[in-house]
This record gives C-alpha cells, structure tokens and sequence, in this order.
C-alpha cells in the first residue's frame, strides 16, 4: 500500500482505471532524475518533485526541487534520447521553519497570481512547497538553467525563476557570507 498518498493522485489513477500501487510510478520518489540534460538558456518549467534529505555526494545530503522543462503551454520538452529534460535546485535540508531559508525563499518566488497572496501575505503565510506542484491548468514557471559540473557529474540547476510578486528574475542562490546588497524593493 502507498503511504500519504494525495487524495487527488488516487482520483486521476481510478479514473484512468489503475490501482493505487501504479501510483509509485506516478509519484516519481524512487526514480533517479539526474537532471543533467537541460542546456544554458531560458525555459518556462513546471515544478515536478521534491525530494528530501537526498545523499548528493561526499557524505552531504541535499532537498531536491525538480523542475520539468516545458513549452508555455506545459507540454514537456524531450531531448535527443526522448527523455523529459530535467532541471533542479539544490537545498540545504531544513525544516523550514527560518523564513531566512532558501526553501522559504523559494515558495515566496513561486507564489502565482492563482494563490491570491500579495508581496505583505507573502511575509506572512506561504503554501507549503508542495502545493506548487504541477496539476493540470498550472501555469509554468518562467526559469533560468545554467549547467555545470558537480562531483564530477554534470547538472542542469535552475539558477533564476521569475517571481509574479517581484514582478522580475530572482536568483535562486544564496550568499551567507559578504556585504549585504540588499536593495528596497
């Protein structure tokens, strides 16, 4: 049996005419996305999955938040092997609770016109990460994809998503350490 299984995924597979158990295939949690297929350049995307506590490598362990390349229009965008290209951004696990964190900065640049939450709301409650999920009729995400290398592997990791609220491209990098070049917005 899956476990915490969304009520609305459970809908889509009896309606399609599938048990619950396909849902793994669905759910993409035991899937690898390598996202590494997505070249330089600018993309609209909607988010896909979101992996926790996932082991990146050197004994680090990393939130994922996978990004499915797609036209304006969300119809995915295959590269030359007829795979979905893929794109991430890497996080610091956490448990969200610091609005200083980079997943909390992330849901605030996610926030879309359909969740009714201003710049001021946006200080004050935010969806969870979850609900910004890909559902039929989402609009995507207008993002920036640099790849580079990694651990010797290469990455396609989302480095700009345009934020409804700011109106403009925000970086999706954090600095901890330097000036502080904050600007009133």
């Amino acid at each position: 049996m899956v476990e915490n299984l969304d009520p609305e995924v459970v809908a889509e597979l009896k309606e399609l005419g599938l048990h619950e158990e396909t849902a793994n295939t669905f759910k993409g949690d035991d899937l690898s996305w390598y996202c590494n297929n997505t070249p330089n350049g600018s993309y609209h995307g909607v988010l896909m999955n979101v992996l926790w506590n996932v082991n990146y490598g050197a004994g680090r362990r990393r939130d994922l938040i996978v990004f499915a390349i797609c036209t304006p229009e969300a119809k995915p965008i295959l590269d030359s092997q007829q795979l979905p290209m893929t794109a991430l951004i890497c996080c610091n696990p956490t448990k969200g609770k610091s609005s200083k964190s980079k997943i909390n900065r992330l849901r605030r640049f996610l926030i879309q016109e359909r969740h009714q939450i201003d710049l001021m709301k946006s200080v004050l409650i935010l969806p969870t990460i979850k609900d910004f999920l890909w559902r039929e009729g989402t609009e995507p995400y207008k993002i920036k994809v640099v790849r580079k290398k990694t651990n010797n592997k290469t990455v396609s990791i989302v480095t700009h998503i345009y934020s409804y609220l700011l109106k403009k491209y925000v970086e999706t990098g954090m600095k901890f350490d330097g000036p502080d070049n904050n600007q009133l917005i």
